[in-house]
């Protein structure tokens, strides 16, 4: 017979479906290994969105048997994780963050990392709200150390490079034949002072610095 309500042995209630006003419906299927929730139609066309919610705000849970959760993608296909879109306020962000620790367990951090395996090894990459390439960040051998620290603080910020006993940061403008020749140039804005260590004597000055007090120099003799 038809039923709105499934029960425990103990009468309590497991499934409720006195939501189901309309002609969609959760279709179960399943395969070896695997069981596919789809929600239909009764037509069995057109798009049907599937919602997964919790009560008053209550969280939803991926859990993995091995301790590591998986959100995946189809075979073949992107997967696109969004904050929601603007109805009758502001569209939503989307939030990525580690778990929360406890004051004897480290809180979790947030690792981006490209997928591995194939004829070539996918890259991290920032694109803007118009599909435009921002960053790329790549990893240049499996067994790299070094690497970039980005800072925040009041007042100024810090770009460290950390791994080895002495790592360089190289800033590497593109030039016209991909070398060291003629071409793309490391450009700060004008007015720019680079302090090393907030000493005057290791001072970073332009070319056209140095050129203007050699001339002063000159006119003095």
């Amino acid at each position: 017979g038809y039923q709105e309500t499934l029960r425990t042995a103990a009468g309590d209630v497991a499934i409720q479906t006195s939501g189901m006003t309309t002609a969609e419906y959760l279709d179960m299927s399943s395969a070896t290994g695997s069981v596919t929730l789809t929600a239909k139609n009764a037509g069995g066309t057109g798009v049907v969105d599937m919602y997964l919610q919790g009560q008053d705000g209550g969280d939803v849970f991926l859990v993995g048997q091995s301790g590591e959760a998986v959100l995946q993608g189809d075979d073949d296909t992107d997967l696109t994780v969004s904050g929601g879109v603007s109805v009758a306020g502001d569209a939503g962000d989307l939030v990525l963050k580690g778990g929360n620790g406890t004051s004897s367990h480290a809180s979790g951090d947030v690792i981006i990392k490209g997928g591995t395996g194939g004829g070539s090894e996918g890259k991290t990459q920032v694109y803007g709200s118009n599909d435009t390439l921002i960053t790329t960040f790549v990893e240049t051998a499996d067994d790299a150390t070094d690497s970039l620290e980005i800072k925040n603080g009041t007042g100024g910020i810090e770009l460290a490079a950390v791994g080895g006993t002495e790592v360089n940061l190289v800033l590497a403008p593109k030039t016209a034949d991909n070398t060291n020749g003629t071409g793309g140039m490391v450009m700060l804005p004008a007015g720019t002072e680079i302090d090393f260590d907030n000493s005057d004597d290791m001072v970073v000055s332009t070319k056209k610095y140095v050129d203007d007090e050699i001339a002063k120099v000159g006119d003095n003799f």
